[in-house]
């Protein structure tokens, strides 16, 4: 418990940390507002009036030197939007760009451009938007702590035009789809990229540098821009899934259609997001739709210890997720709720996180290797969860910060409390100077049935992590009682005590084939409690090496040794383990990956051997065709005994009619156990405002015969969104 006071000492002695002076771009203001036509030409006369921006420098592969071709950016504003023109020349006069109708954020691949903004201007949060020369848009959202979201995603216009030579990109953001200050303390930053499709370089200006610290806090200033609200700051978003289709009872030869009903045939959704300043929102969601348009990719699971962890692709949860603490929840554990509210955003430095759900199927507890008294797989079942969570964030000088939350979860069974779980957790973040940080968090719970068994715990982490252009390390500890729980988080461990470490360092060779070559080494060791004493758990020693050669070819192996004492046993060995992928062709990606060695087999507690190979190819065509094929093999079994041979495969067609137009097919199963094969017609003209009609035929293994149809699903699902 002396971790936060020891914190505290170092904040307040801690050198402060200095920034890179930045550049800055300076935006045009247009009077009213509809003078500029999002269509990717800049033919209106304000674009020649705006600031050209064109002192672009390199910054991928290797940091430094000038960019292959010329790239000049102009930035205008009005009541309603502001507005980014990107002129981009080829490195060959000749040339056509590389880029495809496809599907939102598939565009990595692609000749694009980048926007960075923050809109705070204090270096914690940036919107991320790249657009190919279709205008085809990838949007993301990532913190100064190293979150990422590519599944966030806000409304946007964008177009782009090309001729040879040449392309240029059109943008135009609302205001009402960036979070700001009401009245601004720091000033607007921005950063503009430019990624070559040929080559896959980057060009960034203002010039970021890893050895400088965070790009959020290398962000140019954006200066002249006046942000406005408008309409009444809410927004609606209904939807309606239709589904039907047929199912084989067990045991029976026949398919039958299912009995029509609620929700089962029509289920309705309604989404409401408030915006009750321009930087605090508040959602709303009545009977959210959570369905898959996309089937998830088919992973080999035969020998897991612990569940997996998914990541989070439901609109609801994707606003302000990146201020809701992980570790007290993870919203998948929230798996089919009723209602729900959420209220986030940021008043000057301080950050709020508000979400109240009623979850109709909870999930069972995470933690499988201890009893948790009220939340095991029988409790659940037939129950309710009444799920809350409370936070905030105070951001303090160079980088720190401090937070506290709160969270709770109570079943309801039976009309009656059945069982409670709560959880508070405190946690700071220290910048000792531009590249190193200290991070430190201790977190309580009780857990338990009403009126009945309870246990209680507490746990703690410490780390530090310093990051530089050729190199960096992480050192860290933790501790967890053994009656910790995290029933709205992803913990599946308790009664453990550890240390890991890492360190990096890169070298980018003046001449030779190489652009870059990396190393990492790592290692960690842990110990358990069984019977009120600590004794041994796990422990693993690796490294790995991997080189960027010419062609796009990356090129990586690895190995590692490790010894886990389980049910009783102790086991120890080895593995080793390569990676190779190319992406010279621009119709082409080809990557391959492998390791064998031992593993625990956990279904019985032997030791045994693996055997893994998967490999994974994407063909581009015309503009508007991608298909993606994988494939994975897994042979695990002792040695001179039999295997257990796993083989998952997945093909999927894309059809790229227009940006708004699609049909997707995808093929994908097991060998010998199912085959799953679904048709999507997609009408997706913005984010949230999409038509889909399906089509899926499921086949499955039926008493050990050949495969057979299992289920047919038909559906139509509608949604629209509407700001007011």
């Amino acid at each position: 418990m002396r971790l936060l006071p020891t914190i505290a000492l170092l904040l307040l002695l801690a050198p402060p940390v200095q920034a890179a002076a930045p550049d800055v771009a300076v935006g045009f203001g247009l009077p009213g507002k509809g003078l500029i036509t999002v269509d990717g030409t800049l033919n209106e006369g304000a674009w020649a009036q705006a600031q050209p921006i064109t002192e672009f420098v390199r910054v991928e592969p290797v940091e430094g030197g000038v960019p292959e071709a010329a790239t000049a950016v102009r930035v205008l504003f009005d009541e309603r939007f502001v507005y980014f023109g990107f002129d981009c020349e080829l490195a060959d006069p000749e040339g056509s760009v590389r880029a495809y109708v496809a599907e939102r954020e598939d565009i990595n691949r692609d000749d694009q451009v980048g926007i960075y903004l923050d809109p705070f201007g204090d270096g914690r949060r940036a919107y991320i938007f790249y657009i190919n020369p279709f205008g085809v848009q990838q949007d993301m959202l990532v913190t100064i702590d190293g979150y990422w979201s590519a599944a966030w995603d806000t409304l946007v216009r964008s177009a782009g035009t090309f001729e040879q030579g040449r392309y240029t990109v059109e943008v135009a953001i609302p205001w009402r789809s960036l979070r700001f200050p009401k009245v601004a303390t720091h000033p607007w930053r921005v950063r503009f990229t430019r990624r070559f499709g040929a080559s896959l370089a980057k060009a960034s200006w203002p010039f970021v540098q890893a050895d400088k610290g965070s790009l959020l806090l290398q962000l140019a200033e954006l200066s002249g821009v006046e942000p406005k609200r408008s309409g009444i700051g809410l927004e609606l978003a209904p939807g309606l899934v239709l589904r039907t289709g047929l199912d084989r009872a067990e045991d029976s030869p026949q398919l039958a259609w299912r009995k029509p009903g609620f929700p089962q045939t029509v289920d309705p959704s309604l989404n409401a997001k408030w915006q009750i300043s321009p930087s605090m929102t508040l959602d709303a969601a009545i009977n959210p739709d959570f369905s898959q348009i996309e089937a998830d990719p088919n992973f080999i699971d035969n020998n897991l210890r612990f569940p997996i962890g998914l990541q989070e692709r439901r609109p609801f949860f994707l606003e302000g997720g990146e201020l809701f603490n992980a570790h007290l929840l993870y919203t998948r554990s929230v798996v089919n709720p009723l209602y729900g509210l959420k209220l986030s955003g940021k008043v000057k430095n301080v950050s709020v996180a508000v979400l109240h759900a009623l979850d109709e199927t909870p999930a069972p507890s995470l933690t499988r290797e201890r009893d948790t008294p009220g939340f095991s797989a029988d409790d659940v079942d037939g129950a309710m969860a009444l799920v809350t969570y409370v936070g905030s964030q105070l951001d303090l000088p160079d980088r720190s910060s401090l937070g506290v939350a709160l969270t709770n979860k109570e079943l309801i069974k039976d009309k009656a409390h059945h069982a409670g779980y709560r959880s508070a957790l405190i946690e700071t973040t220290l910048g000792l100077d531009p590249v190193t940080s200290l991070f430190g968090a201790v977190a309580v719970s009780d857990t338990g049935r009403t009126g009945g068994d309870r246990v209680g715990g507490v746990s703690g982490i410490a780390e530090v992590n310093r990051a530089e252009r050729l190199g960096g390390f992480g050192v860290g500890g933790y501790f967890i009682s053994p009656g910790y729980r995290t029933e709205n988080g992803r913990n599946p461990t308790s009664g453990r005590i550890g240390v890991w470490g890492n360190a990096d360092v890169r070298f980018e060779p003046a001449s030779g084939p190489a652009d870059w070559i990396a190393g990492n080494s790592w290692f960690s060791t842990s110990q358990k409690e069984v019977d009120g004493a600590l004794a041994a758990d796990e422990s693993e020693l690796g490294a790995s090496a991997s080189v960027r050669l010419p062609a796009l070819t990356d090129l990586s192996v690895w190995g590692e040794g490790w010894t886990t004492r389980y049910a009783g046993k102790d086991f120890e060995g080895g593995r080793i383990g390569f990676g190779a992928n190319n992406r010279a062709l621009d119709w082409l990606d080809l990557s391959a990956n492998g390791w064998i060695g031992q593993e625990i087999r956990y279904s019985d507690a032997t030791a045994s051997f693996v055997r893994n190979f998967s490999v994974n190819a994407g063909f581009r065509a015309l503009r508007r065709l991608k298909l993606d094929l994988s494939y994975e093999v897994s042979a695990l079994g002792a040695q001179g005994q039999g295997l257990d041979v796993d083989q998952v495969y997945r093909a999927r067609l894309r059809v790229g009619i227009t940006r708004s137009l699609s049909l997707r097919f995808i093929a994908q199963g097991a060998f010998q156990e199912r085959l799953d094969l679904s048709a999507l017609f997609g009408f997706n003209p913005s984010p949230g405002t999409a038509i889909f009609v399906g089509y899926g035929h499921r086949f499955e293994q039926h008493a050990g015969g050949p495969l057979v149809t299992a289920s047919i699903d038909l559906f139509i699902k509608g949604t629209f969104v509407l700001r007011l």
